[in-house]
């Protein structure tokens, strides 16, 4: 049997993910659960069969002051946001799960699709905002997270720095009880 394209299996992924979410709400509350363990057995998939991630200490070098700039702006320009979450459900979706997800659809998928680099980050950056409530803030964040893999070409970069934003949003978010920045 042929083997997929390796391009369209880093959607599948954020598919689920984003999927099940839809599907949860009309499900028992605790079947999100199972939903975000689909999720991460498909990263698994992917990432065994066509290793869109090359795990180098670089990353955080590049990655950890990335994600330091998309907190910044998204805490200046959000506007919206959602109620205090479950603390360990928020914690898998929003920090384990939803960076590699997005990261894997929005870089790893969109951006090699054009020839120009700037169509590449505008397109990018564009999808990112329809999947997020406060567009401005996704916009400035899709954008530097599509300009880090612009530059370096690399998947895992963008992971860490998506991950550190939410994770200095999220800590925001708890120390101040302003959940303004989730979502």
């Amino acid at each position: 049997m042929p083997r997929p394209k390796p391009a369209l299996v880093l959607l599948t992924p954020f598919y689920v993910l984003l999927g099940g979410k839809y599907l949860a709400s009309a499900l028992p509350p605790n079947a999100i659960w199972g939903i975000y363990t689909l999720t991460a057995v498909s990263i698994f998939f992917v990432q065994r069969e066509n290793k869109p991630f090359e795990w180098k200490i670089e990353s955080l070098a590049w990655g950890i002051p990335a994600g330091l700039i998309a907190a910044g702006a998204w805490a200046l320009l959000a506007k919206s946001g959602s109620d205090s979450p479950r603390p360990f459900e928020a914690f898998v979706s929003y920090l384990v799960l939803t960076p590699v997800v997005e990261e894997m659809a929005f870089r790893g998928f969109l951006m090699p699709l054009f020839n120009r680099k700037w169509l590449a980050v505008l397109v990018s950056a564009v999808a990112f905002t329809l999947v997020h409530n406060d567009w401005l803030a996704a916009l400035v964040t899709g954008a530097v997270y599509a300009g880090l893999y612009a530059r370096r070409s690399r998947l895992l970069d963008c992971v860490v720095a998506h991950t550190a934003t939410n994770a200095l949003l999220a800590l925001a978010c708890v120390t101040t009880g302003r959940w303004t920045y989730w979502g």
